[in-house]
């Protein structure tokens, strides 16, 4: 990555990881975060409390017809295509079709609108990529990217029809609500493969980790996903550790300090091992709460002993 900024961050992120950051050949589009219902003991919005399944529209719209006198695309010459795209393509690359493909299932475009919607996330793509390069601090580009997202919606709406628009507005929702409960079960499983939990128990330690979730969420601000895309495509530890520097993204004297980002992420990271304690206090018995607690702790001690990465170069 081109911003000084940036590259502190894949220093920093090294650090707790197994190399260095490699500069991603592309970055996927993200969304703008909708609006979740309270969780609690409520069923969460678009599902069924008991069996899991969405209530809202259909994931797949049927496709726009082409414009009069446009050729359908041929079946065959789309898959050679799609082939020429797994077997050529850069692994951003791909990410982008795929998503790109998504998109048009999702919301039946047609073969104009889906030309016109490749264009639109390209223009954002490559408008992130110059961001970087503009020796923007992280705050500012995490800003900038939100303002990104805002503009392509706006844009947007005069390529949908009215139902494709509610259908995307539906797809942002699913992917946040797919996201919080993502997070949720990684949590989860961790703590039941460490945890002997009755049925009970794992009931309620779930709903305690999806409350966790929704809240980290809750706290991000638009564009972020933007920003986190890059670290998403090199595995979750990479982006949980970009997490963990959110409360100080916007102060240069941390980040242009590895030693100081590194003891600001290992805050952070015990703060997140004391919510989720707190929140399992009621939830555990006194033996099992000090079972996770012991390897909660053994983690950040690990991390506060591992060496600071050294000061990266342009």
């Amino acid at each position: 990555m081109k911003s000084s900024n940036l590259i502190a961050i894949g220093a920093a992120l090294a650090g707790f990881a197994i190399g260095w950051i490699a500069k991603p050949s592309g970055e996927a589009p993200a969304e703008k975060t909708a609006e979740m219902a309270d969780a609690g003991k409520k069923p969460r919005a678009g599902m069924d409390s008991k069996s899991g399944d969405r209530s809202e529209r259909p994931l797949v719209l049927k496709q726009r017809p082409s414009a009069k006198g446009s050729a359908e695309r041929d079946p065959e010459i789309s898959a050679a295509e799609r082939n020429f795209q797994v077997s050529f393509s850069s692994a951003g690359e791909r990410t982008n079709n795929a998503r790109l493909n998504r998109l048009s299932e999702a919301l039946g475009l047609s073969e104009e609108q889906k030309t016109a919607v490749n264009a639109l996330l390209s223009g954002r793509r490559e408008g992130f990529k110059d961001l970087k390069g503009k020796g923007k601090t992280p705050s500012e580009m995490v800003a900038e990217a939100g303002n990104s997202v805002a503009v392509f919606e706006n844009a947007l709406k005069d390529v949908l029809d009215d139902e494709q628009m509610q259908a995307y507005q539906d797809l942002k929702v699913r992917e946040r609500q797919n996201d919080i409960e993502a997070k949720a079960a990684t949590e989860f499983a961790d703590l039941v493969r460490q945890v002997d939990l009755s049925i009970e128990q794992r009931d309620q330690a779930m709903e305690a980790m999806r409350k966790i979730s929704e809240e980290s969420f809750a706290k991000r601000p638009a564009g972020w996903e933007l920003m986190s895309e890059s670290m998403e495509m090199m595995g979750g530890l990479y982006n949980d550790a970009f997490e963990n520097m959110s409360g100080f993204l916007d102060d240069p004297a941390v980040m242009g300090n590895p030693a100081e980002m590194q003891k600001r992420m290992n805050e952070a990271h015990r703060a997140a091992s004391e919510q989720k304690v707190s929140r399992l206090t009621e939830i555990l018995t006194p033996a099992q709460l000090q079972q996770f607690r012991a390897t909660l702790d053994a983690r950040s001690n690990f991390r506060e002993i591992s060496p600071v990465p050294p000061t990266p170069q342009r």
